[in-house]
C-alpha cells in the first residue's frame, strides 16, 4: 500500500483534531472499520434483538 502526501496530511490532521498520536489514530480508524463491518453483518438482526 502506498500513501501520497495528501493522504498523510489528512491522517495527521485527523490525529491532531482528535488529540491522538499516530498510533492511537491508526487504531481508531481500524476500530471504526471493524465496527462498520460488524454492523453490516448484523443487518436488521440488531433490531430484532
Amino acid at each position: 500500500m502506498r500513501l501520497n502526501e495528501d493522504d498523510l496530511e489528512q491522517f495527521k490532521k485527523f490525529a491532531k483534531e482528535n488529540g491522538l498520536n499516530q498510533h492511537q489514530a491508526f487504531n481508531s480508524l481500524l476500530n471504526m472499520v471493524k465496527l462498520e463491518n460488524a454492523k453490516e453483518k448484523l443487518g436488521d438482526r440488531a433490531k430484532s434483538i
